[in-house]
């Protein structure tokens, strides 16, 4: 029996192998964005899944053996048809695009069902007993010698292992530099400026013919500062990927007039030559809560600076003067674990789930890509609603009974002044609904705009019922809001030094950087505000005018 079991064991270590060096695989590249806990999850779920699949197909078939074969060819499928697709999916035979999911899939998951029908039916239709039907019959797949996968799939693991090791020693090592880096406290002093960092998605905003370098928020362009304690509630909104409305005029021949006119007319500024001073998330946004730009490092490796930033982010600066401050700090994050964690948060609204990174690998690395692409787009457009009405709950300033219910009833009363952070991740790719809320066939990034625009005109139906809802629940000391892009679209600046990045014309500056910065600011002259204003500098002015801080 110990040997049958170590047999199967034996057997079943190569389909194992295989799905824990894709998962550790997938880490690596999401290193810095993915916790442990999403990891070793993963790791649990799968294998268990594994297991259990293992001892299903060995009842059925009855033999070791075939089993194992059959397990093998099911996990190589299930991992390489997805990889295959995307590798070549600009080839065409006969101007058909053979390798679309739409054709591997069929073609692969019904070769899996021949090969599993011939061997079933070999036990069935054979004369021969069961107890003695695997040394008769399955000679041929015993003499499969598993030892030269086994191998070189345990070395890939381990360097998989040693390498996440190796990444968490040096990213540990830079976030202790960096932490060691002097800087004034005066925020009117500019703390650093990269003028480079990897390739180009993590160039500093600098050119000059499109959006000058501010090292400060400049005061004397506003009225002056208001006297006494801040007592208002702040949202601080970002709708990923939201670009400016230059962008869109020029890249797709849309005008987002009408919507940013609405916005204008209940009081808002918008900052139309607004850049984002870097192409994603967790640059942009540890810039704009820290107010600064982001000092130049000597390491280029793109995963450590995903581990800084959210390291920056979880101690950014807004949020601590904020909580000094006496402010309730209110996050809501996104499904991404990095803006999850907030060492100053009060209360976490939490949208995040730990399957995230599950999802993740199935769809960018398994056969199940379009059926997880089509859950993850209801997801969204689940998770987009459940965060709006997070927010207006937290607008109604004198019952949060919903906060009260989670066990927070400090939260509850309206004269605290709360600092809400809500990530929302639209209109950010996959363009999941079109103007109607009516969900788009997202299996594929064809013609942006055509999806991106309709997107776009969803959202900001929505956003313009949640602002006229925040507004509407304060009689009296209305609140500081921002609505805020943290990037453009990141077309065609993966590759490109840094050098051609600068030389690029305003349009590809506007595509990439241009993002929407609208602000409410309560007794501020905004007429007096500038248009081009960086959004390192919004909590700086929101800081100044308000909490009188130089």
């Amino acid at each position: 029996m110990s040997r049958d079991l170590f047999k199967w064991l034996y057997k079943f270590l190569t389909p194992l192998l295989l799905t824990s060096n894709i998962i550790f695989f997938s880490f690596l590249q999401g290193f810095g964005e993915v916790s442990y806990t999403e990891l070793f999850l993963v790791l649990f779920v799968l294998t268990s899944l594994l297991f259990l699949t293992s001892v299903f197909f060995t009842y059925v078939l009855k033999s070791i053996d075939k089993a194992a074969m059959f397990m093998l060819l099911s996990s190589i499928v299930f991992w390489i048809v997805t990889p295959i697709s995307r590798t070549f999916y600009n080839f065409r035979l006969f101007g058909v695009n053979v390798f679309r999911l739409r054709y591997l899939i069929p073609i692969t998951v019904s070769l899996l069902i021949f090969i599993f029908i011939k061997l079933f039916f070999q036990i069935v239709s054979s004369s021969t007993p069961i107890e003695d039907l695997s040394p008769s019959s399955t000679k041929k797949y015993k003499s499969f010698n598993y030892k030269f996968l086994i191998v070189p799939l345990i070395a890939m693991n381990l360097f998989n292992v040693v390498q996440i090791a190796n990444l968490q020693v040096q990213s540990s090592r830079l976030i202790k530099e960096y932490s060691l880096f002097k800087t004034e406290e005066n925020l009117s002093v500019l703390l650093g400026y990269s003028s480079q960092f990897y390739n180009s998605n993590s160039l500093a905003h600098s050119n000059s013919s499109v959006h000058s370098n501010q090292p400060v928020c400049h005061p004397e362009l506003v009225s002056g500062s208001i006297p006494g304690k801040c007592s208002r509630d702040i949202y601080f909104i970002i709708l990923d990927s939201y670009i400016s409305n230059k962008a869109l005029i020029n890249e797709f021949g849309f005008d987002n007039s009408k919507f940013l006119n609405n916005l204008k007319s209940k009081g808002f500024f918008i900052a139309e030559d607004s850049f984002s001073n870097y192409p994603c998330t967790a640059f942009s946004l540890s810039a704009t809560l820290n107010m600064d730009y982001h000092r130049e490092l000597k390491t280029k490796n793109r995963r450590l600076f995903y581990a800084l930033f959210n390291h920056l982010f979880a101690n950014n600066k807004v949020s601590r003067f904020l909580k000094n401050s006496g402010y309730k700090i209110i996050n809501i994050p996104s499904r991404w674990a990095h803006l999850y964690k907030n060492n100053f948060t009060d209360l976490n609204l939490s949208c995040f789930s730990h399957l995230r990174f599950l999802f993740s690998v199935l769809e960018n690395m398994s056969i199940l890509s379009p059926v997880v692409t089509w859950i993850e787009g209801r997801d969204y457009k689940n998770l987009f609603f459940e965060q709006l009405d997070f927010l207006r709950q937290i607008s109604l300033t004198n019952s949060l009974k919903f906060i009260d219910d989670g066990g927070h009833p400090e939260l509850v009363s309206g004269s605290t002044p709360k600092f809400v952070f809500a990530h929302i991740l639209a209109p950010h790719y996959p363009f999941i609904l079109d103007e109607d809320g009516n969900f788009n066939d997202i299996s594929d990034w064809i013609n942006i705009g055509r999806k991106y625009v309709p997107y776009l005109k969803y959202v900001n139906k929505h956003v313009t019922k949640l602002v006229d809802d925040i507004l509407s629940n304060y009689e009296n000391n209305k609140p500081i809001i921002i609505i805020q892009g943290d990037h453009g679209l990141k077309q065609g600046i993966d590759g490109i030094s840094a050098n051609e990045i600068m030389s690029k014309n305003e349009e590809f500056w506007a595509f990439n950087y241009g993002i929407l910065n609208a602000m409410y600011l309560p007794e501020i002259d905004i007429k007096r505000l500038y248009s081009n204003i960086s959004p390192v500098n919004n909590f700086r002015l929101i800081f100044n005018k308000y909490f009188g801080v130089d």
